[in-house]
């Protein structure tokens, strides 16, 4: 099996505990909640992964961050700078590749799931348009943008199964830490 099927098969339950678990579609304080964890969650990872990236060959990392989109939504939503500046943040240690590309994963997948979450949300017109910059992050580009994350990790993992096994590791402790910190 491949690492990118390892990885859906291996933390789809995950997966669904998290979808379950957060209020997005109902827009509203339900959504501003739910971005308000998330920024806790990137605002943590995001930096650690500022460095892991040249590592990895992740060489667009830079333009995959998605703390600017949500800081721009928290504010579209009426939080000022200096409240988003104040949001608490999930820490994260270094990760060594496995685990930032485990992380990545996810934070990636979000990213793939938002689309679905923006058309519903437009559709039911419960969110101000200028809130959707996270869940829109790639526009058109999002399928190009999630195949070449998937083909970078990848040719990392190799049929190396000690390191498909290691990234494995890194989503579900990623997916942990959401659920903990984004499901209260």
């Amino acid at each position: 099996m491949t690492i990118a099927g390892r990885l859906k098969t291996e933390t789809a339950g995950a997966h669904d505990r998290l979808d379950a678990g957060l209020e997005l579609l109902g827009g509203g304080d339900g959504y501003t909640s739910a971005l308000v964890r998330f920024w806790g969650i990137y605002a943590g990872a995001e930096p650690r992964l500022d460095s892991w990236h040249t590592t990895a060959g992740l060489g667009d990392w830079p333009q995959r961050r998605k703390l600017p989109a949500l800081r721009s939504d928290l504010l579209a939503l009426g939080m000022t700078p200096e409240a988003v500046d104040a949001l608490p943040v999930r820490h994260f240690g270094e990760p060594d590749t496995a685990a930032g590309f485990g992380w990545l994963y996810v934070l990636e997948g979000a990213t793939l799931g938002g689309a679905v979450i923006a058309r519903h949300l437009r559709g039911a017109q419960t969110v101000p348009p200028g809130a959707l910059s996270f869940h829109t992050f790639y526009g058109r580009q999002l399928g190009r943008r999630w195949r070449a994350f998937h083909a970078t990790l990848a040719d990392w993992v190799g049929d190396d199964e000690d390191r498909a096994d290691a990234v494995v590791a890194g989503a579900h402790a990623t997916f942990a830490a959401f659920e903990d910190w984004c499901v209260r």
